[in-house]
């Protein structure tokens, strides 16, 4: 149970051992790879709790990555079935785009900020570039995509994560 884990119980772990501000406005998520999936569920999931996520190298298509990466070719080992059970099936809530198309529905002020970012190697890059299309044709959305030459690997996202929190904070 990551997702309630990092939803609910985190947040309140965290305020109980710093003096964290409270409030939408002060709340902020980020996260790369699996973890930049997380941050995008969170904040499109929540946009009364988050005013802005930042995702580096995201899983975002998750009914591709399940069946692209988490299954072996030849079938014999299936860890996408742990994640949705062995159909595999993607509820809208863990969709990223159709959470995105619902945030579309509220006002520009009530969705939350999108950084999204991805470096033109990393074998989530057309998975990514799909993301930014989309939410561009929403629209309304307070969005930024940055692409540099890079890898799925720390040195890319160490340099923009430094990137994330001048833009948060």
């Amino acid at each position: 149970k990551y997702f309630t884990f990092f939803a609910d119980e985190l947040p309140k772990i965290v305020s109980g051992f710093f003096p964290v501000l409270s409030g939408r406005e002060n709340t902020f998520v980020a996260g790369l790879s699996m973890g930049g999936y997380g941050a995008l569920k969170l904040a499109l999931r929540y946009p009364e709790r988050y005013a802005g996520c930042a995702a580096l190298s995201a899983v975002t298509d998750m009914r591709l990555f399940l069946d692209t990466f988490l299954t072996s070719p030849a079938g014999e080992v299936d860890i996408a079935a742990g994640y949705f059970g062995a159909a595999k099936v993607v509820p809208e809530d863990c969709d990223i785009f159709a959470l995105a198309s619902r945030c579309g529905n509220l006002p520009p002020a009530e969705r939350p900020r999108i950084l999204q970012y991805c470096g033109r190697e990393d074998f989530l890059w057309a998975d990514n570039l799909r993301l930014r299309d989309h939410i561009r044709n929403i629209g309304g959305f307070d969005y930024l995509w940055e692409e540099a030459p890079g890898e799925h690997c720390w040195e890319f996202w160490d340099k923009y994560i430094q990137d994330v929190l001048r833009k948060f904070f």
